[in-house]
């Protein structure tokens, strides 16, 4: 047990929980911790992870009596409603923070807004996604041009061999995050198109968001599992490199009198200290 399960042990005591189980879910980067209440066996899971949405759930044990499938209409029912039972604004809400997060994770996508037009009478509820950075008409052309340029980038990668096939995805990622430090200057200026991963790739200005957008499709790419960690003023990515969870920030790394290689395979704790 190490020193942090060390501490989580000895608090959950102090309530009266015992701490049975500690367990990595890299698909989710998280943490699940596994407890059962002394006095009367209850079980608690709690999983550790960087999300801004809290959410806790209360269950009990109704195993259904036969397979005609009620339970599971009923569930459907709650959560998706119906023309009789509509779904409730509650769960409209977090229908919407959901795509949010998901928007967010995949900043490389172009979409930054979700909306959505709830219908109590149906219950039918339409989400709309669209970007501050460019008209709908323009998103698809937008979104093809940027690939094309990480394809580009990618192929000639491998062309000039500073990616090859005997590289450890956490070798590969240190060189695309290299890429993007020396080929992107920071925006300090009031341009838009600057959270864009277009003009990050096409004039190589960029904020943050554009920063990660250029470098999370690269990472796609290649295979390698990433996303997004973020705070109401910045974005970096978050990559899962040969089974271990890392944060990378290539608009830190990217300093002036180099590359700031700090901001390279960052643990999470380094990572949100800095805020």
């Amino acid at each position: 047990m190490d020193e942090k399960e060390t501490r989580i042990s000895q608090l959950t005591e102090k309530t009266g929980f015992i701490l049975d189980g500690v367990k990595e879910l890299p698909e989710m980067k998280a943490v699940l911790y596994q407890m059962h209440f002394r006095k009367n066996g209850a079980k608690l899971m709690w999983l550790s992870r960087r999300e801004e949405n809290k959410t806790f759930t209360i269950t009990f044990k109704t195993l259904p009596p036969d397979d005609t499938g009620v339970f599971h209409i009923l569930e459907h029912s709650l959560l998706c409603g119906s023309e009789k039972y509509p779904v409730s604004k509650p769960f409209v809400d977090r229908i919407l923070n959901a795509f949010l997060s998901a928007a967010r994770e995949y900043v490389e996508q172009t979409y930054n807004s979700v909306t959505s037009l709830y219908y109590p009478g149906s219950g039918k509820v339409i989400l709309t996604f669209s970007s501050s950075l460019y008209d709908e008409s323009e998103i698809d052309y937008y979104r093809e041009e940027t690939m094309a340029y990480a394809i580009d980038v990618h192929d000639r990668m491998w062309a000039e061999g500073r990616i090859t096939a005997d590289m450890t995805e956490y070798e590969k990622a240190k060189v695309y995050f290299d890429w993007v430090c020396n080929h992107c200057r920071y925006d300090y200026g009031d341009n838009i198109m600057s959270h864009s991963g277009y003009q990050a790739f096409t004039k190589g200005l960029a904020v943050c968001d554009g920063y990660v957008a250029i470098y999370n499709l690269l990472l796609r790419l290649e295979g390698i599992d990433c996303g997004t960690c973020s705070t109401s003023q910045h974005i970096w990515t978050v990559a899962e490199l040969d089974g271990k969870t890392y944060h990378i920030d290539p608009t830190w790394g990217d300093q002036t009198n180099g590359i700031d290689d700090r901001y390279f395979a960052m643990t999470e704790e380094f990572a949100l200290g800095r805020f």
